[in-house]
């Protein structure tokens, strides 16, 4: 694997998540503040994989230490807010700015890690970036939901419901 790729993987989430904790820092919404926490929590777990990564890049395949099986817990965020019934709505344009930001962020993620795992020559390091891109994409998509939600509750519930119309 490139040197040149790993360093620019390293340095987008390094960059990322300071960006995810100084929002968090500043948000004043509940939700936005909770999802740039664990988006900024999840942007260390993925860094901390590829240093690793990069520390022995001479290896053959993955160190042992790195799971294939991580799950990304940003989905749960807003999940959990919904839950709570919580009578907060909206945010400040700043915290929606920084989203829609976020949303960029990620989707630029998905496509430079499908890129690295289509580059793979081991099917370990292959499954990684696999898993990088799906876990970005989970980011996105918990984004562009809580963005949705911050910015139109009542639209974001149309669209989000399930209709129990069974042709009456």
């Amino acid at each position: 694997m490139k040197a040149s790729a790993l360093e620019t993987a390293l340095n987008n989430e390094l960059r990322e998540r300071q960006f995810y904790l100084d929002q968090a820092n500043q948000a004043e919404s509940e939700l936005a503040k909770k999802m740039f926490l664990e988006l900024g929590r999840e942007e260390e777990q993925h860094y901390n994989a590829l240093k690793l990564i990069f520390e022995r890049r001479e290896e053959k395949g993955l160190p042992k230490e790195i799971d294939l099986s991580g799950k990304s817990a940003v989905r749960n965020v807003l999940l959990n807010f919904l839950r709570k019934k919580s009578t907060q709505i909206g945010a400040a344009k700043d915290e929606l700015d920084a989203m829609k930001t976020a949303i960029a962020f990620e989707e630029k993620g998905v496509v430079f890690y499908q890129g690295l795992a289509k580059e793979a020559s081991d099917e370990k390091e292959k499954a990684f970036f696999e898993l990088m891109a799906s876990m970005e994409r989970e980011h996105l998509i918990s984004l562009r939901d809580s963005l949705e939600y911050l910015q139109d509750p009542e639209g974001y519930f149309r669209s989000h419901e399930r209709s129990s119309l069974d042709g009456a």
